[in-house]
C-alpha cells in the first residue's frame, strides 16, 4: 500500500492536481464574456457575429468531450490532458495577435474548444474513480470543486487584467499560465492508475472484505435447509430407527409393574 512508502496516500496528490487544473481551465473558459466588449469595440464586429463563434465553441466542445472519452480509454489521461491543454492554450495565446474575424472564429470557435474537452469534469471524474474506492464520493466532490472555485476567482482576475493591461496581454497570460501549470502537473503528478506505482486504490482492502463477507452471507442464505432442520427445534426432535418401538415397550413394562 502507498502508506508503506509515504504517510500520505498518492491519490491525494492526484486529487490536488486535478482540482488545480480544473481551477484554471474552468475559469479561463468563461473569460470570453469579459473579452467580448473590448474585442467588439476594437474591431467593430457585431454581437451576432461574436455569438456565432461562441456557438461554434460550444458545439466543438460537446463533440470533443465524446472524442476525448474514447481517447482516454485507449491512451490514459496523461497525454489526453496534455494535448488538450496545448490546444486550449494555443487558441488563447494566438488570439492575442489576431487581426480578423475568421482568425477569432477559428482560434476561439474551434481550436480552444477542441482543447477544452480534455480538461473537463468527466475526464477527471474517471481518473479519480480509479484512485479511490473508499470515500470516493468525497474525493470526487473535493477534486471537482476546483472548477467552481476557478470560475469565481479567474473571471474577476481576468477582468482586472483587461482593464489594466488590455485584452490581448490578458489572453496571452491566461493561455501561458494554463499551459505551464497543466503541463507540470500532468508530467510530474498525474498518474492514470494506481498500478503505475504498484499500489492499490484508497480503501481497496476494506471494500473487498465487505464484498466478500456479503457474498459469503448470501451463499449461506441460499443453501436449502435439510428436512431435519425444517422441524421445530432444528432437527433435535427427529426420531431414530426403533425409537418409537422402544418407548412403547417401556410404557408397557411400567403398566405391568
Amino acid at each position: 500500500m502507498a502508506e508503506s512508502r509515504s504517510s500520505i496516500f498518492y491519490g491525494w496528490y492526484v486529487l490536488a492536481a486535478t482540482s488545480l487544473i480544473l481551477f484554471i481551465s474552468s475559469g479561463a473558459r468563461l473569460t470570453i464574456g469579459v473579452m467580448m466588449k473590448p474585442v467588439i469595440t476594437e474591431f467593430g464586429w457585431s454581437r451576432s457575429a461574436v455569438s456565432l463563434a461562441v456557438f461554434l465553441n460550444m458545439v466543438v466542445f460537446a463533440i470533443s468531450v465524446i472524442i476525448v472519452g474514447k481517447l482516454y480509454d485507449r491512451y490514459g489521461p496523461k497525454w489526453v490532458i496534455l494535448v488538450s491543454s496545448l490546444l486550449f492554450s494555443a487558441g488563447y495565446m494566438l488570439m492575442a495577435v489576431m487581426t480578423s474575424f475568421w482568425q477569432f472564429f477559428f482560434l476561439y470557435g474551434f481550436l480552444s474548444a477542441a482543447g477544452t474537452g480534455g480538461t473537463t469534469l468527466s475526464i477527471f471524474a474517471a481518473l479519480l474513480s480509479k484512485w479511490f474506492e473508499k470515500r470516493r464520493g468525497f474525493a470526487l466532490s473535493l477534486g471537482l470543486s476546483g472548477g467552481c472555485l476557478g470560475q469565481f476567482a479567474i473571471v474577476p482576475l481576468f477582468t482586472h487584467m483587461v482593464l489594466a493591461y488590455g485584452w490581448r496581454l490578458s489572453n496571452l497570460c491566461i493561455g501561458l499560465v494554463s499551459l505551464m501549470v497543466n503541463a507540470v502537473l500532468v508530467l510530474l503528478v498525474i498518474k492514470g492508475d494506481p498500478d503505475d506505482l504498484g499500489v492499490e486504490p484508497y480503501g481497496h482492502g476494506t471494500v473487498n472484505d465487505r464484498v466478500s463477507m456479503g457474498r459469503d452471507l448470501g451463499e449461506h442464505a441460499d443453501e436449502p435447509a435439510s428436512p431435519a432442520e425444517r422441524l421445530p427445534g432444528g432437527g433435535q426432535r427427529a426420531s431414530q430407527p426403533g425409537q418409537h418401538e422402544s418407548q412403547d415397550q417401556a410404557d408397557a413394562a411400567g403398566l405391568a409393574g
